[in-house]
Formats: C-alpha cells, sequence, structure tokens
C-alpha cells in the first residue's frame, strides 16, 4: 500500500519562514486547481492500472514480454499539505477523496490527515468534510457531555 500526498498551495498570508511551494488565496484559482486534481487523480489511476510489471508473452518466442494490466493499486493514506489545505471548502476536500476513492482501491481504515491553520479549521467544517470516510457500521465514540454539573 501506499499514501497519496494532495498539495493545496494556498495560503490566507505567506509567512516568512515557509519554503513551501504557495500562493495567497484566490478562491476562482482554487476552483481551478481543485478541477485540475480532480483530474491529475483520474489520469494518475489509469496510469497506475496500466502498470509496469510484464509477463511472458503466450507466444512461440518465449523471450518476449508484454504488458500485463494491474490491479487498482491500494492506498491507506491521503495527506493533505500546503499551503493550507484547511482553505478548502468541506465539498471541495470530500470531492477530491472521492476522486482518489474512484482512482485508487482505498482501504475502508486509510487515514485522511489535512494540514491546518487553527484560524481556518473549524471543528464542524473538518467533521463535515470527514463524515463520509466513516463507515455506516463503525463504531463512534461518545459524544462529550455539554451539560454543567450542578451543585446542590
Amino acid at each position: 500500500m501506499f499514501g497519496l500526498y494532495i498539495h493545496v498551495p494556498f495560503c490566507s498570508a505567506i509567512c516568512n519562514y515557509c519554503n513551501f511551494n504557495r500562493g495567497l488565496f484566490d478562491a476562482d484559482l482554487k476552483n481551478r486547481y481543485v478541477e485540475a486534481v480532480v483530474a491529475e487523480i483520474a489520469r494518475a489511476g489509469e496510469a497506475a492500472l496500466k502498470g509496469c510489471a510484464t509477463r511472458p508473452a503466450a507466444t512461440p518466442e518465449p523471450n518476449v514480454a508484454q504488458p500485463v494490466r494491474a490491479a487498482r493499486a491500494a492506498a491507506d493514506t491521503i495527506y493533505f499539505g500546503g499551503g493550507t489545505p484547511s482553505l478548502l471548502e468541506p465539498e471541495e476536500i470530500a470531492r477530491i477523496v472521492g476522486a482518489c476513492e474512484s482512482a485508487f482501491d482505498v482501504s475502508l481504515d486509510c487515514e485522511v490527515t489535512m494540514e491546518a491553520n487553527p484560524t481556518s479549521c473549524a471543528v464542524s467544517r473538518v467533521f463535515t468534510a470527514s463524515i463520509a470516510r466513516v463507515p455506516p457500521s463503525a463504531p463512534r465514540a461518545p459524544r462529550a457531555s455539554t451539560t454543567s454539573a450542578s451543585t446542590s
């Protein structure tokens, strides 16, 4: 198995210590970038299907090799790095994860990790994007109680 790295080069500010490929956030460019990432994931999945494996040909010439169609490449990790990937909308994250699942054999217990800036990462946004990854039969952690203890 392998991991998939998705680079999201957008930032709300450019930090002077960062040497990664990044640029200031631009909503129109971000939309085009997400489209391009989804298309690139599909192409990478197709290329992985073609594979580089060879097998002996079923011909009288035993040393002639022919390509073998490989199974979909298996992935157990999807990592969003950047830039600030948490600037993506939950629907965009879900769309990219969905493209990965369509192009590769993504394990049901796949780890999805995202670098985030606390100012762009509300829990509700991340939870909305990740909920589709939880299989319906998976046990869920109990929610923390939001009621306060009463004193008598």
